[in-house]
């Protein structure tokens, strides 16, 4: 089984259990507006299947400003490997930093310490992610330019 077919079961199975208990997962999710064409059912979905990740990182002491500082050490490698070339590395290692950033707001709250400090740092280093995905697009495509081929076929291949 691929781990695109992995991730798309568990989400699957999420929801399914979310329909099966009738919703109501997380009162947080229930004050947020949901999507236009599917609703709430798939952040409900997101949300159960986060929440074990979020409440290990509890046990294990982890703070919510040390997932989110993570995130932005994860981002910038993404960002490094996309930038030299080095896509599939590149898209794993964002969704660990994408998963980071959902799960650190899931820790303040499972461990109460929840704070207007830690929402600013949040979206301080969201702001830094962005420009780092900014920078690496950037890079692959001045990248793109500088190896771009002739169209003679004697023209060797970009060495990326």
């Amino acid at each position: 089984m691929s781990l695109d077919a992995a991730c798309s079961l568990l989400l699957a199975s999420a929801l399914i259990a979310y329909r099966a208990t009738g919703g109501g997962a997380s009162a947080r999710v229930d004050r947020e507006q949901g999507m236009v064409l599917i609703g709430r059912g798939p952040m409900h979905a997101v949300y159960r299947a986060l929440m074990p990740i979020g409440r290990l990182l509890v046990r294990l002491g982890v703070s919510a400003n040390a997932v989110t500082l993570f995130s932005l050490v994860a981002a910038a490698g993404a960002a490094t490997a996309f930038a030299l070339g080095h896509f599939g590395v590149g898209a794993l290692v964002a969704c660990v930093a994408s998963l980071a950033d959902a799960v650190d707001g899931l820790v303040a709250r499972e461990s109460g310490t929840a704070s207007p400090l830690g929402k600013v740092l949040d979206t301080t280093v969201d702001r830094y992610v962005d420009a780092l995905s900014s920078a690496a697009s950037r890079c692959m495509s001045a990248r793109a330019r500088r190896c771009s081929c002739s169209s003679s076929p004697r023209s060797s291949p970009p060495s990326w």
